[in-house]
């Protein structure tokens, strides 16, 4: 994809940036005394509803690197070369491929989902389920849904990455996660004006599906979401009632939300659980600033302010194992459902943070949240 096709106009960030100035902020605390935001209606603003917040971003375009042999993809990732285990040597280690049958209509496209057989890609969705999970029984497991990031639609280098993709991504328990693409199978639409984003229905109806085809614990559902999908899963937790019980976002920033009679606020929703992960060496999304006049927090600023709204405490940790990780909690004390928590990785950059590691601390994050999980 050419990088103009990624790119608005000067006049459209010019036009951008003047709605943003003249809008009118409201304290994130008037929200939070009133309880979810998640019904309000958004405005009509015709420029938020035809753009997608996130192709402002100034990513390097997908490309080919001949000498390298590799792709590198929109958000800075290099697909590995290793080819994904087939479905039998998942079977093996007793991962299965679950189909799952969404109906048609939620949104106004079809559902272009990647190619989860990794022999044959597919439009049939399918949910990816560790051992023990994804069947009916006794035994209810989490469902994970993960949002790529923009340039990888399918989500396989996030696998990769991220997860490991294999017997080893369970390694830490077992859960059925579900990749979705984007409506456009390019990027997350950001847009909260108008009619809001087509993508917000689709990851719903996502989740929705997954809870009731997968016999899955409703206590333990969890959103990650890396870059673009980050972004977006900030949009979708800050705006709308949702079945995630805890939000992990990597290296992103929120957007503003636009509120009827209110103008932009900045995650108006602040009752749910949220880890916040920040390479200090990112200059996409970095910790002390925001480069795109959309974005309306960086993630330490994003978290103390769902900390401060939830009247949360403040407790500081390094885990074991990962001494170039600072956490800062806020997780004691809070008197509404939400929390918050920042995961500060030292000399991390944009793409480096994606590590099975990082995996095991978002894992073992959602074990707090949910101490049931652990299993």
């Amino acid at each position: 994809m050419a990088r103009a096709a990624l790119l608005v106009s000067a006049a459209q960030l010019m036009a951008l940036s003047a709605v943003l100035a003249a809008a009118q902020e409201t304290p994130l605390e008037e929200c939070a005394q009133g309880g979810s935001c998640a019904s309000v209606e958004v405005d009509d603003s015709a420029l938020m509803q035809r753009l997608h917040v996130n192709r402002l971003e100034s990513y390097t375009s997908s490309a080919h690197d001949p000498a390298a042999g590799q792709e590198v993809l929109d958000d800075g990732l290099v697909a590995p070369d290793e080819p994904l285990p087939s479905a039998e040597e998942l079977a093996a280690a007793g991962i299965r491929l679950v189909p799952l049958t969404i109906p048609n209509g939620t949104v106004g496209v079809a559902y272009p989902y990647g190619p989860y057989d990794p022999v044959q890609p597919s439009q049939q969705p399918s949910a990816i389920c560790g051992p023990g999970c994804g069947h009916a029984g006794d035994t209810k497991c989490p469902l994970v849904v993960a949002l790529h990031g923009m340039g990888d639609p399918t989500g396989q280098t996030m696998q990769r990455l991220l997860f490991g993709y294999g017997a080893n991504m369970f390694d830490v328990g077992s859960f059925c996660i579900i990749f979705p693409m984007s409506t456009d199978g390019v990027s997350w639409n950001l847009n909260t004006g108008g009619q809001g984003s087509p993508d917000f229905d689709l990851v719903l109806k996502i989740a929705e599906t997954g809870i009731a085809q997968l016999n899955i614990d409703l206590a333990a559902v969890f959103l990650v979401g890396y870059s673009n999908g980050g972004s977006f899963g900030y949009t979708l937790m800050c705006s709308r009632t949702t079945p995630f019980v805890a939000f992990a976002a990597i290296e992103a920033q929120p957007v503003y939300i636009y509120i009827s009679f209110k103008g932009k606020q900045c995650c108006p929703n602040t009752n749910f659980n949220l880890m916040a992960v920040q390479g200090s060496l990112d200059s996409a999304m970095p910790p002390d600033r925001i480069t795109n006049p959309a974005m309306c927090a960086t993630a330490p600023e994003i978290v103390q302010n769902i900390a401060r709204a939830n009247s949360c405490g403040r407790s500081l940790q390094v885990p074991n194992g990962s001494p170039n990780t600072q956490i800062t909690e806020y997780t004691s004390g809070c008197r509404q459902a939400g929390s918050a928590s920042l995961y500060m990785i030292e000399g991390g950059t944009h793409s480096s943070v994606l590590t099975p590691g990082l995996w095991q601390e978002i894992w073992q994050y959602f074990t707090k949240v949910v101490p049931t999980v652990g299993r």
